[in-house]
């Protein structure tokens, strides 16, 4: 049992545990048991975990990381593929008032940053309309933090247009309108103040 308080812009929740949780491992042969797997996936793991390029990724990338190769090498659907991504990018994001990236390197986090948004860009129009704004607005939030500024507002208006087909918008609406104005004035920050519940501002 655990609470949050609200999230970041990039969908990491505020808790009093740390996020993403603990994803489990097999200690003998590095397995990332992201998921229940059918017999034909568990074939595929045998051969995928026992290759020298996830041999290398142990090495060099975070669990959720791997769990997103894991993912995309089976085919898995794409939201669930990338939610394992956007993990990764929490695994390796500074939290506030930390001055280094304390898991990796801060290369990593742009690398994942950057894998995000371009997979989102090349999503087809065959989500349903509630994944593609969550996808679309994740990206928009990765851009900007990029500094990509033009293509962060081009992804946030994109995922604004995905409200007009969902009965139930949540608090997207808000979030996009304020997502809009931290672009506008060019912030690339982990948590700009007007984006974070005011539980969490000092």
């Amino acid at each position: 049992m655990y609470s949050t308080y609200g999230e970041r812009p990039d969908g990491k929740p505020y808790s009093y545990l740390s996020f993403p949780l603990p994803i489990p491992e097999c200690p003998g042969n590095k397995l990332i048991v992201f998921d229940d797997f059918t017999p034909s996936e568990v074939a595929a793991l045998e051969s995928l975990i026992a290759s020298k390029e996830y041999k290398d990724l142990i090495a060099s990338e975070t669990t959720y990381y791997r769990a997103y190769w894991l993912a995309t090498k089976l085919g898995r659907p794409e939201p669930g593929s990338l939610g394992l991504l956007l993990s990764a990018i929490w695994q390796v994001s500074p939290g506030a008032g930390e001055s280094t990236v304390a898991q990796m390197s801060k290369s990593s986090l742009r690398r994942y940053q950057l894998m995000f948004v371009e997979r989102v860009r090349r999503i087809g129009p065959g989500l349903q309309a509630k994944e593609q704004l969550w996808l679309t607005a994740r990206a928009a939030n990765a851009a900007r933090q990029l500094g990509q500024f033009k293509e962060a507002e081009q992804l946030r208006a994109r995922a604004e247009r995905s409200l007009a087909y969902l009965p139930e918008r949540g608090g997207w609406g808000t979030y996009l309108a304020k997502l809009k104005a931290v672009i506008a004035r060019r912030d690339s920050g982990v948590e700009p103040l007007d984006m974070i519940p005011k539980q969490q501002i000092p």
